[in-house]
C-alpha cells in the first residue's frame, strides 16, 4: 500500500507509515504558494500532477515514475481560477478552468491532444463559460484509440444549462441541451456510459426567494450512438 505527495519539487511515493518509497523531480518546479492536485489514474497506470496557475499538466508512469509527457491548458481564463479535471477509464482526459472558456481533451498514455472546444461550440451566449465539464470516450478496451469524433463532452455552464457534444468525423459539432425545470439549479454532472447524472437542487435556493430546498440525483439516458440523442 502506499500514497503520492508533491512538495513543490518533487513527487513523492511513500508508505502508509510515512516511509519514502522513491520519488521524481518535478521539471522546473511549482511556483511558490501554487496551488497543484495529484491524479491517480490506474486504469491507464498514470500519476498525473496538474498545476493551477500556468495550467502545466504532468505524466508519469504510475509504478515506475518515468515522465511520459507533458503538456499544458491553453491561455484561457482567469488564472486564478481552479483547474478541473476529468479521466475516463484510462482511454482519455480532460481539464480547464471553473469559469474558463476552452475545455481540452487529452488521450491518457502518450498525451495527444485529441479535442479542444469553447464555450461557444455548446451553443451558448458569449458570457456562458463554463462550470464543470465531463466526458466518455466511446473506445474501450487496454489500449484505446481515442478520435475527436469519439469523446462525448456534458457541460454545465455559468448559464445553469447542461449541453452535450460531439464532433462528427468532418468536426461539426452536434449539440443537444438537457431539459430541466425554471426552478432546478444544477450543481455538477457526471457522465458514464449511457448516463448522464445531474447533482440538482430544485425549489429556491438563493436567498432572495424563499422556499423549501432538495437536493436529488437526476438519471438521464445517453444514447452512445450518436453522443446526443436523450429521449
Amino acid at each position: 500500500s502506499r500514497y503520492f505527495a508533491c512538495d513543490g519539487t518533487r513527487v513523492l511515493v511513500l508508505s502508509l507509515d510515512g516511509v519514502e518509497l522513491r520519488s521524481v523531480d518535478v521539471p522546473g518546479g511549482l511556483p511558490q504558494e501554487a496551488a497543484a492536485r495529484l491524479y491517480v489514474e490506474a486504469a491507464a497506470g498514470r500519476l498525473f500532477l496538474m498545476e493551477h496557475v500556468t495550467g502545466r499538466i504532468w505524466a508519469w508512469d504510475l509504478d515506475t515514475l518515468q515522465s511520459c509527457f507533458q503538456t499544458r491548458l491553453p491561455d484561457h481564463g482567469d488564472e486564478t481560477e481552479e483547474l478541473l479535471a476529468r479521466f475516463d477509464f484510462g482511454a482519455c482526459f480532460l481539464a480547464h478552468r471553473v469559469g474558463g472558456a476552452v475545455v481540452s481533451v487529452w488521450e491518457s498514455l502518450q498525451g495527444e491532444l485529441v479535442l479542444q472546444v469553447s464555450h461557444t461550440d455548446f451553443q451558448a451566449e458569449d458570457q456562458a463559460f463554463l462550470v464543470q465539464v465531463d466526458l466518455v470516450a466511446m473506445e474501450r478496451g487496454p489500449t484505446p484509440v481515442v478520435s475527436s469524433d469519439g469523446v462525448i463532452l456534458v457541460a454545465l455552464l455559468q448559464n445553469n444549462s447542461v449541453r452535450v457534444l460531439r464532433k462528427d468525423n468532418l468536426g461539426v459539432a452536434w449539440v443537444r441541451i438537457l431539459p430541466q425545470l425554471a426552478t432546478d439549479v444544477v450543481r455538477e454532472v457526471k457522465a458514464e456510459f449511457g448516463l448522464v447524472a445531474l447533482i440538482v437542487q430544485t425549489g429556491f435556493p438563493f436567498a432572495q426567494r424563499a422556499g423549501p430546498v432538495e437536493t436529488s440525483v437526476v438519471l438521464q439516458h445517453l444514447d452512445m450512438g450518436t453522443g446526443c440523442g436523450l429521449p
